[in-house]
């Protein structure tokens, strides 16, 4: 047991603000591949002719397996830091990629760009998260939401890239390339060193802390993310192929996911914004947001014959969905305090898992049986409408108000905990 802890002039300032350019550029590598598998759906349906649910789950485990092994990352980054836990994601990820290069069937890519992809993002998306969180504390809500902006840059980026990479080399090539453009990942978390803190007092740390679970708002939370996770899954995986069903070109159809990118972008600085205000009741910005992004999701079908409306559409529900970024982190700081936050993400990332790999391979079910991608796009919609009215926002509200006095007891026992070594 050594003494330590807690405050530095670098919190909230100096190397803080590298830190969180370091996490910003691997929020868009790993997001921005992640949520452009839609791009590789369609390719993989084309280059080995299977059927839509089966070649599904490729781009499915990528973001199942992204989010699938939060706890694994939660551990790791508590018992080894944020720095080369990051870098190890890094180079799976990479390696994931670059061997995808050689599958011979759909079922090769279930593992390559699927799992060992998607468990590399996992890997470093938890650290370089957490670090930021570590590493500020007034301006913790303005970081944040810098943070996570990267994922609507690379959702806008990536969908044309992967698209010219793929007319230029050859989906083959292509997935060489964005394998090297993501050992970037590496280079970021080399820059990922703790902040400097006057030492005061460190018991040892908890690797494996399940207590989350006994907060009644945090378990609403798990089943808030399971549905909206399907539905978000449904979107961003076959938005493309049923905008190309829908008579678009692979062009314009990308553009509708880079219309979500850049809508998410600024959805994550306008809402990570608002919600830092005092008055802001986050809770509710986060239910409302969600039911306007299911019904947003439920148009697609309704408005398909109109390009104009289904890029407005794409708009909205990258801006709508920006809350899960930019408000999910306070709230489960709110709930769990700082010093339970890498654990309680963690987990929750589970929940997410098991909504991603469930909501793609479902949609292309409905579309093998059904002919048509509208029942896939409506049921998609209804269950991210359904995770925003859930009864997780009445008993969050009860519970702040209640969990308020807790919270200066969790920055006591905040203060007892270490962070990561480098």
């Amino acid at each position: 047991m050594r003494d330590a802890m807690a405050y530095s002039s670098d919190i909230d300032r100096g190397w803080a603000w590298l830190v969180v350019a370091s996490s910003f550029i691997i929020h868009t590598l790993t997001y921005g591949v992640a949520w452009s598998t839609g791009v590789y759906n369609t390719i993989f349906i084309d280059a080995f002719g299977d059927s839509k649910s089966v070649t599904a789950w490729a781009g499915s485990l990528t973001s199942a397996s992204m989010y699938a092994v939060g706890p694994l990352a939660s551990v790791l980054t508590n018992k080894f830091g944020c720095r080369p836990i990051v870098m190890v994601g890094g180079a799976l990820s990479a390696g994931g990629l670059m061997l995808s290069f050689f599958a011979p069937n759909i079922f090769y890519l279930y593992f390559s760009f699927g799992i060992m992809t998607g468990m590399g993002f996992g890997i470093a998306f938890i650290p370089a998260i957490t670090a930021v969180a570590h590493c500020f504390e007034k301006y913790r809500g303005i970081a944040t939401g810098i943070t996570v902006s990267g994922v609507g840059v690379g959702t806008f980026i990536f969908p044309p890239v992967i698209t010219l990479l793929r007319h230029a080399f050859g989906w083959r090539s292509s997935l060489l390339l964005v394998g090297s453009i993501c050992l970037n990942i590496c280079v970021c978390g080399a820059l990922l060193r703790p902040v400097r803190r006057v030492e005061l007092r460190q018991d040892k740390p908890k690797v494996f802390d399940v207590t989350a679970f006994r907060k009644c708002a945090y378990l609403f939370l798990v089943c808030n993310n399971v549905l909206v996770c399907f539905g978000l899954s449904i979107v961003y995986l076959h938005l493309m192929a049923f905008a190309e069903v829908s008579g678009r070109t692979e062009n314009e159809s990308s553009m509708l996911m880079s219309s979500i990118g850049v809508a998410n972008l600024i959805g994550r600085f306008a809402l990570g914004s608002f919600g830092n205000h005092t008055r802001v009741n986050v809770v509710i910005v986060y239910s409302v947001c969600f039911i306007l992004s299911g019904m947003t999701a439920s148009f697609y079908p309704v408005l398909s014959n109109s390009y104009i409306a289904m890029v407005t559409l794409s708009s909205l529900f990258g801006f709508f969905t920006a809350c899960f970024g930019a408000l999910l982190p306070a709230l489960l700081v709110q709930i769990l305090g700082i010093h339970r936050f890498a654990n309680g993400y963690g987990f929750l990332m589970i929940f997410m898992a098991l909504g991603q790999m469930i909501g793609g391979p479902f949609a292309g079910l409905l579309y093998d049986i059904t002919g048509s991608y509208d029942t896939s796009f409506y049921v998609g919609g209804s269950f991210i409408i359904l995770g925003g009215v859930l009864p997780l926002f009445k008993a969050c509200r009860k519970k702040v108000d209640n969990e308020m006095s807790e919270m200066e007891v969790a920055v006591v026992e905040e203060e007892k905990q270490p962070l990561p070594a480098a």
